[in-house]
């Protein structure tokens, strides 16, 4: 393990290098730990509220009161993470949300669903602040020329975390029959995530500590969104994430119809096709991990966004389950390379003291548009059918990621902002 100092240069740094930072390398295995219990949960209280209630319903009644927050909650907590100190917003988070997944333990096993759906709204409430907060303290932690490398590591250990806390829910239910251990594994890695993130020692401040005289928490909510809309790459990475996650977002409620109605096989090659999906991403988030250092974020987040588009569209012409596959794999060899870009450019391209509420909005904006494109997506397929909305999502996706291109173009210097005040 290395000083923590972060180097002061902005050359490329490979995979094996950043794991050399002992700041990245907590930070990197909280991250792991922390969404492998996660998904634990996530599918647990599914598992849960369906043997409860037997109602398709109730179940999303459960997705949504995870969702919501990040609608209701996601700017405001923009403006705390850039007043406080973000790896304390961080550990204090873990440590809370560890209590609360320890709380589904006696509401499930005493069949109290309003108690599922209360802790789970206040455990999503917390993330609301964890992300953003993580997010903006990254690039304080790496050099700029190891922030894709580093994004890509992360994103795919989160795949493969949450693809290995998927399986754990499988056997424990499977052999157990139970859901009880789960919970409390989760409550463990949240208390595991919270002392590596506590371990990690900034050799500077990250800005968010630097508190003078400010404008007020709405003036500071109002000039986050003006940052926003002053920078080309924001706007750019605004109109990647919501029309990215339209597009989508609505694959999830419309691939299981197209299987069934157009394609005349089973539902369960939805499995087969996600699983196709996963290891593509996983693969492409290895490739970029290892050739960062000939890759520019900006060239690849919108050429990847395109190829997603064109992955989407060209669904409207499969005519079998044989097609479908590889253009899944097509499809995630494009994914996790547009999310890792759009990262990357959102942390070069911000202020540090304007981190918090610029990822808060796109947050925001991500997890609204996720929602709306699932409620949507049934009405759009009724109306245009199937083929004709992943169509319609594909054409849409491919004038987002040329749109982009055309707005990353230039590196701007990142915007500045007001010096947070004290909270009125």
């Amino acid at each position: 393990m290395t000083d923590t100092a972060v180097p002061l240069t902005a050359a490329p740094l490979s995979a094996r290098e950043l794991l050399k930072l002992a700041n990245f390398q907590r930070l990197w295995l909280a991250h792991l730990v922390s969404q492998f219990g996660s998904t634990l949960t996530s599918l647990a209280l599914i598992i849960v509220v369906n043997a409860l209630t037997h109602s398709t319903a109730a179940v999303a009644g459960m997705a949504l009161a995870v969702t919501v927050p990040q609608v209701v909650f996601g700017l405001v907590a923009g403006v705390f993470v850039d007043r406080l100190d973000r790896q304390r917003i961080m550990v204090v988070s873990d440590l809370l949300r560890g209590l609360l997944v320890l709380g589904f333990i006696p509401a499930a096993l005493g069949g109290h669903l309003w108690a599922l759906y209360a802790l789970g709204f206040v455990q999503a409430a917390l993330g609301t602040l964890f992300m953003p907060a993580r997010s903006a303290l990254m690039p304080t932690l790496i050099p700029e020329g190891g922030l894709l490398a580093a994004n890509a590591l992360m994103h795919s250990g989160r795949i493969a975390a949450a693809a290995l806390g998927a399986a754990v829910v499988g056997l424990v239910v499977g052999f157990l029959h139970t859901t009880w251990p789960v919970f409390l594994v989760d409550g463990l890695t949240f208390l595991a995530a919270a002392a590596l993130v506590a371990g990690i020692r900034q050799s500077t401040p990250d800005g968010a500590a630097q508190r003078g005289a400010g404008p007020g928490f709405l003036a500071e909510l109002r000039e986050g969104l003006r940052v926003i809309g002053r920078s080309r790459a924001l706007t750019g990475i605004l109109i990647a994430v919501g029309v990215g996650e339209l597009g989508l977002g609505a694959t999830q409620v419309l691939y299981a119809p197209f299987l069934d109605r157009e394609l005349r096989v089973s539902v369960g090659w939805l499995g087969g096709v996600e699983l196709a999906m996963t290891l593509a991403m996983v693969l492409s988030s290895a490739l970029v991990t290892v050739l960062a250092a000939r890759l520019s974020a900006r060239l690849l987040g919108p050429a990847a966004m395109v190829v997603a588009g064109l992955s989407l569209a060209l669904v409207s012409r499969l005519t079998g389950i044989w097609q479908v596959l590889p253009n899944e794999v097509l499809l995630g060899l494009a994914a996790a390379p547009m999310q890792t870009a759009m990262s990357t450019i959102f942390q070069t391209s911000t202020a540090p003291q304007v981190r918090g509420r610029v990822g808060s909005v796109l947050g925001t904006v991500s997890g609204t548009a996720s929602a709306l494109s699932i409620a949507a997506a049934g009405v759009l397929g009724d109306r245009v059918g199937l083929r004709g909305s992943f169509l319609l999502m594909g054409g849409v996706t491919v004038g987002a990621g040329l749109l982009s291109a055309w707005l990353f173009r230039e590196r701007e210097a990142a915007p500045g902002v007001v010096t947070p005040g004290p909270l009125t």
